[in-house]
């Protein structure tokens, strides 16, 4: 499990990043991250059983196969209440494959929970802030030539507060358990 807080994040195009069953990636971020593939070299984000990205980095030969649900999210969570702190996604050639699982334990920041045990997404982006940032700092994100698919329940989840922006550029979901998007209009709605 791991937990990224502040300051910013890029993932460099070809990298394949493996979760155990359970693990996740919380990314607390008021600045920028980037997680920018190519066409070639996109960045897959996956179960340790998927020996179609990196190999078979569990050393199990075919043993085991991927299946949805495997590990639980990648999420990418900013903004309090009533501040202009704004996650800045930039996400382009990525692959979210075999997420949405269970999570035992929920990271924690400012008291909130970054993550819900009855909404499952592969991916999740969560922003609360309600007023505008000044004129110097970006919001709102953009992922283009996203994939997400073989979740356990929903493909993508996001909540963007009343200033942020998410354009979602030719990308699919496919093969998700419930929803491919699922846009929350609360952000107590994050537990439903």
């Amino acid at each position: 499990d791991t937990l990224f807080n502040g300051g910013a994040l890029s993932i460099e195009p070809g990298v394949v990043v493996k979760f155990r069953p359970q693990a996740y990636l919380t990314i607390f971020s008021n600045s920028l991250t980037a997680l920018n593939g190519t066409a070639i070299d996109p960045i897959i984000f996956t179960s340790i059983k998927d020996d179609t990205a990196g190999g078979d980095t569990n050393w199990d030969a075919d043993a085991t196969a991927p299946a949805p649900g495997d590990w639980a999210t990648v999420s990418i969570s900013s903004g309090n209440p009533g501040t202009t702190e704004n996650p800045y996604l930039i996400a382009s050639y990525l692959t979210v494959r075999y997420g949405g699982g269970e999570l035992t334990s929920s990271p924690v920041k400012d008291g909130r929970q970054s993550y819900s045990p009855t909404l499952k997404p592969a991916l999740a982006v969560y922003s609360s802030a309600s007023s505008f940032p000044t004129p110097s700092v970006p919001f709102g994100s953009m992922l283009s030539h996203l994939t997400v698919e073989k979740s356990g329940d929903v493909g993508l989840a996001t909540y963007l507060g009343i200033v942020n922006n998410l354009t979602v550029a030719s990308s699919s979901f496919v093969g998700n358990a419930n929803y491919g998007v699922r846009r929350l209009l609360s952000e107590s709605s994050r537990g439903e």
